[in-house]
């Protein structure tokens, strides 16, 4: 497996925050973190996942555990800093 490198990283990260934005999955609502690897990088997941938590360490994403799964959304408290990143 090879190492992202900085643009395809970049690019994910955009990708996942552009639709948790669109979906408006922020704070309560969440979604199965599994999509969003798929959402990063559609022909190589690993991108996709590297990059969802990269975002998840950041503290741009909040992971919920629930018992059906590993579920995820946006920090309502981060809002700002997402949008940052997004005009960048």
């Amino acid at each position: 497996m090879r190492r992202a490198s900085e643009d395809e990283l970049k690019s994910a990260r955009r990708s996942i925050l552009e639709r948790l934005v669109r979906k408006r999955i922020i704070g309560g609502k969440h979604i199965d973190l599994e999509f969003l690897y798929s959402w990063g990088n559609y022909h190589n997941p690993e991108i996709g996942k590297e990059a969802a938590w990269q975002l998840i360490r950041e503290n741009l994403i909040l992971w919920h555990p629930t018992a059906y799964g590993k579920q995820c959304s946006l920090n309502p408290r981060k809002i700002d800093e997402v949008e940052e990143e997004l005009k960048n």
